[in-house]
């Protein structure tokens, strides 16, 4: 069919790489055999990007001479093809528009023969349905995303771009990295940096996820956070979000019958601030993590995205799993740290403690690294590991109505480690620097 070809593009770009060394130089690295539909144009392509690998001239001459070697010159019809393709040289300056639609060919391909191999695993598998969803949006996403950009660069071009980037920074006045609102906590890190796998962990009641929510609050008052809630429905995360922000009593929210005027009050003050917050917050229960992926990606797609809060990592569950826990959450962790990365945000993911906290000494229980539970290779795979100790849980003449949170920074890959003090109101569940 018509649609999955482009034979006039074809041979306009093997007509430029026959005879225009300038346009084999920039282009012939962003093709693939298979951007080619036609069969003798695939052999010509691939004899071009033989000849180009061996660092040898491209022009009529030597790809005749090595189709005629190799054998190939039977593949193509006549010899005279090649001649044909000169004469259809396309214009030199259109080069990137001819690429450009080979690749939206490509790519209609790929999606047609995806269509095909789907109908026939949906015919064959004896999967369950989350396994055949996830392994479906997992080949979608490879056939639709774009190429990324080139990843190597010379030494001399990164330095400049590093000292640009430097130059730009302070001109702005503004850090690279994401800042979190907690003074204390930006000036140990530095804020998050793009790319960044951030391990946010504490044992149960330390407020580990009321933290979160104030973070993620501070962060989408500029820029857009998208927030998975894997143990509370929405509707009990935005009564947090919305006590913290008015500082309303938590417990005068769930029963709005006790809700004074001064209570309703605050709230009308405080809602357009919380209705103007970039702040996404997805509630989808049990899910899975290729589900979780294809979801920061077509979100990403499509909206502006600076930041993702996860809580929390242990109720992230694997379609295949291995039947090892540690390895799972293993591989969940890895996966997450590959998604930062290819996205080039930050993700923040919540994570429990084991119970060995607490059978430490009662002078000193704040926590280690060796305490995420199922730790495996979260702490190779995190940038970024901080713990909530909150000394007011353990000492009952220090349960106070505001009470401090220790930040605990105990691996910083970019920078220094330490502890920052924060002060969370024990009522409202807000947290203030």
């Amino acid at each position: 069919m018509a649609i999955y070809k482009s034979y006039e593009n074809e041979v306009s770009v093997l007509g430029l790489l026959i005879t225009n060394s300038r346009v084999s130089q920039e282009v012939i690295g962003l093709l693939d055999i298979n951007d080619f539909e036609n069969e003798p144009n695939k052999v010509i392509f691939n004899n071009i990007k033989n000849l180009y690998d061996e660092n040898k001239t491209i022009d009529l001459v030597s790809i005749l001479t090595k189709l005629n070697n190799n054998g190939d010159i039977k593949k193509i019809g006549k010899p005279e093809y090649l001649s044909t393709l000169v004469r259809s040289a396309g214009v030199a300056s259109n080069i990137e528009t001819y690429v450009a639609a080979l690749k939206e060919k490509t790519k209609l391909r790929d999606l047609k023969s995806f269509l095909d191999d789907s109908k026939k695993y949906l015919d064959e598998t004896d999967d369950e349905v989350g396994t055949i969803i996830e392994k479906i949006e997992e080949d979608i996403f490879s056939v639709t995303r774009e190429k990324g950009p080139k990843r190597e660069e010379k030494i001399s071009d990164a330095v400049v771009d590093y000292i640009e980037k430097l130059k730009s920074i302070n001109s702005d006045d503004e850090p690279e990295g994401i800042q979190t609102g907690f003074n204390d906590l930006d000036g140990l890190v530095q804020g998050f940096r793009k790319g960044d796998l951030v391990i946010l962990a504490a044992r149960p009641s330390m407020g580990k996820t009321a933290f979160s929510l104030a973070l993620s609050a501070n962060v989408s008052v500029k820029r857009h956070v998208y927030y998975f809630s894997l143990e509370m429905p929405v509707d009990q995360i935005t009564q947090r979000i919305i006590s913290a922000n008015a500082f309303i009593d938590g417990k005068v929210l769930k029963n709005p019958n006790k809700m004074g005027s001064k209570d309703w009050a605050k709230l009308q003050q405080a809602k357009p601030a919380i209705e103007r917050l970039n702040l996404v917050i997805d509630d989808t229960p049990g899910i899975k993590i290729g589900e979780m992926v294809w979801k920061i990606r077509n979100y990403a797609m499509n909206n502006p995205l600076d930041m993702v809060v996860i809580d929390y990592l242990q109720l992230i569950t694997q379609s295949r799993t291995t039947g090892n826990r540690q390895q799972d959450v293993s591989d969940i962790s890895r996966t997450l740290k590959l998604l930062a990365r290819e996205l080039n945000i930050p993700i923040i993911v919540l994570a429990q403690l084991n119970r060995s906290v607490e059978s430490r000494g009662k002078d000193d229980k704040r926590p280690l690294m060796s305490d995420i539970r199922e730790s495996g290779a979260i702490e190779q795979d995190a940038d970024i590991i901080m713990f909530l100790y909150r000394d007011g849980y353990y000492n009952a003449e220090k349960n106070t109505s505001s009470q401090p949170v220790e930040v605990i920074i105990s691996k910083n890959r970019n920078g220094a480690t330490g502890k920052a003090v924060v002060t969370l109101h024990m009522a409202s569940g807000n947290f203030t620097s």
